[in-house]
């Protein structure tokens, strides 16, 4: 099973910052340029010098907010780590429903931590749920395409649900890695 790691997107805020930090530099060029032909006022040195100002300016803010962003994070996968080890804990003691609420809090709405679907789908195999173990294994799989172990998982429960066809279909994936 790989490693869970996720990276937050950082989404369009960073991208806009970025291109408009392009956008100045490059219009202070442009004005430069149409200064040093005569076609407006002003000296091409102030117009350069102004738009990198301005555009080192945008850089350096979004780099704060990103390190801002960042060390917030560190803090959340501190606790997460925390609650993992507590899950995997109870997991080991076979404590399969216990360790499972667990992992279901890690989850959590995105359905992004990888370790933690992959052991709530093995906490669901010991439980017998094999629509959860199902539900589970389908969403790890999403994030871990190429997990052998999980694809053999899925078939398993496709089985014990009686869907032979997609059963074998797992099986054939997980034949494939």
């Amino acid at each position: 099973m790989e490693e869970d790691y996720t990276p937050r997107k950082t989404g369009s805020r960073v991208k806009l910052s970025i291109i408009s930090a392009v956008l100045v530099l490059l219009s202070g060029v442009a004005l430069a340029w149409l200064s040093g032909r005569g076609f407006i006022f002003g000296d091409p040195g102030l117009y350069i010098g102004f738009s990198i100002t301005v555009s080192s300016g945008i850089i350096c803010c979004i780099a704060l907010c990103q390190q801002r962003q960042y060390a917030g994070n560190i803090t959340d996968y501190h606790e997460m780590e925390i609650i993992f080890e507590h899950a995997m804990m109870l997991y080991e003691e076979e404590e399969y429903e216990k360790a499972l609420k667990k992992f279901d809090v890690l989850i959590g709405p995105k359905k992004d931590h990888k370790r933690a679907l992959f052991y709530a789908a093995k906490c669901s195999e010991a439980l017998d749920d094999w629509l959860a173990v199902k539900r589970f294994i389908k969403h790890y799989l999403e994030l871990v395409p190429k997990d052998r172990e999980a694809w053999e998982l899925l078939s398993r429960a496709h089985k014990k649900l009686f869907e032979f066809e997609k059963a074998a279909e797992a099986e054939e994936k997980a034949k494939e890695l």
